[in-house]
């Protein structure tokens, strides 16, 4: 369709409506919903609740009962691809904009200015015009109207480092957070039948399903030799996503390669040597081996932490070992990713397959939420991931981007 300089204005019109949600410097931002010719909606930041998006406001408080596929949505700033996880009501509808506006099939999407992150900038627009969403921008003089109403968040953004980590503080603050966690958990009366997840004490599913007499045994080897005798593991979950045509999600697993590992995880733990890395190069490496294990381009493959920064901590053992107790107690910490992969090849996109290398076979399967709860082996080895993510991400991973755009998985 033809497009109209009067939605830009009337956007920009909501955009000066905005109302910010604290003393930061925050976008003001409105937007403009356009079906046959008149517009339908119009919304902005902070129109109902504080910090809530504009689009979101629009498409999904405006809009939410009435088709708007094929209709033309005008921004005055390039939608968001994360939001931070929030809590209480409405918590499983914090789905970045650019997310709402594929899903409801909104065919052209027209933006005053991209995000002056060089950390966000552009990414909004990759993932519509990914998803085949056709895109344009204001003319100059909006841009520039646009511009100056929120110049002193525009100027912020900007100086920000391109490699930053958003949402977490300093790189430092992040790893102090986490060792404060497993201190207090080796202090915490319930040690080791607790586990920690995303705020909530829980029972320790994996301590649970031992015997009892493993279970005695641990104890009494805790008491005894205290901290000194777990050793610390951190991890980075990378959850890879994509939906069937059906719009159920599912996550990628992968086969160990050892028989009796089975299903062992299927969400790509980053490898012993990385562990201890800093928050930058731990999100730098765990791209190249992706990409290996998935016969993929490395520049192909994006990792960002999860908004919200969920963390979970649990004791473990080596549950297969022929002496539980006896293999290596761990306390896992656990961060959770996103996985984007451009341009996945077919194969990864059917319901199994799987890669040599080697003599090394990977076997891959995706796999629903339903998936999990009928593993009871994957269950009673990694309840601490999947809680987190029954209670982070849940209902059936909304809050997850798909790591394949708009594309499906196919029946093999």
């Amino acid at each position: 369709m033809k497009l109209r300089r009067e939605f830009m204005e009337q956007a920009i019109a909501n955009m000066l409506r905005s109302i910010p949600e604290d003393a930061t410097p925050r976008p003001k931002v409105g937007m403009v919903v356009v079906k046959d010719g008149r517009a339908i909606a119009n919304s902005w930041r902070g129109m109902r609740e504080p910090g809530e998006h504009a689009e979101f406001g629009g498409l999904q408080r405006e809009l939410l009962h009435r088709n708007v596929e094929g209709a033309t949505l005008y921004t005055t700033l390039e939608p968001c691809t994360t939001r931070n996880h929030g809590t209480g009501r409405g918590t499983t509808l914090k789905q970045a904009c650019a997310e709402w506006i594929i899903a409801r099939r909104i065919t052209t999407v027209v933006i005053g200015l991209l995000d002056s992150d060089p950390s966000i900038c552009g990414k909004g627009f990759w993932m519509l015009r990914d998803a085949g969403i056709k895109l344009s921008f204001f003319p100059p003089d909006l841009m520039e109207r646009v511009y100056r109403s929120s110049k002193d968040f525009f100027d912020m953004a900007k100086r920000r480092p391109a490699g930053a980590i958003h949402g977490i503080g300093t790189e430092a603050a992040h790893l102090e957070a986490e060792r404060a966690l497993v201190k207090d958990y080796i202090k915490k009366s319930g040690f080791p039948e607790s586990m920690y997840i995303d705020g909530a004490w829980r029972p320790n599913v994996p301590f649970a399903t031992m015997s009892p007499s493993e279970r005695n045994r641990l104890r009494r080897t805790l008491r005894r030799a205290g901290s000194r005798s777990v050793s610390i593991d951190r991890r980075d979950i990378f959850l890879i996503k994509a939906n069937d045509r059906g719009s159920r999600s599912y996550l990628l697993a992968y086969f160990s390669g050892k028989a009796r590992s089975g299903w062992q995880t299927w969400l790509f733990p980053n490898r012993k040597r990385d562990h201890e890395q800093g928050l930058s190069e731990r999100l730098r490496k765990p791209g190249a081996f992706i990409a290996a294990d998935l016969g993929v381009s490395e520049r192909a493959v994006e990792v960002t932490y999860a908004p919200g920064m969920p963390m979970s901590v649990c004791l473990k053992t080596n549950r297969y070992a022929k002496e539980v107790v006896l293999r290596h107690p761990k306390i896992y910490v656990c961060r959770y990713c996103h996985v984007r992969i451009d341009s996945p090849p077919p194969d990864l996109l059917q319901r199994s397959f799987h890669r040599q290398a080697g003599d090394y076979r990977r076997d891959f399967r995706w796999l629903s939420s339903g998936g999990f709860e009928t593993d009871r082996r994957m269950w009673n080895a990694n309840a601490d991931v999947l809680t987190t993510i029954d209670k982070v991400f849940e209902p059936t991973l909304t809050n997850v981007p798909s790591s394949v755009g708009r594309r499906t998985i196919e029946d093999s």
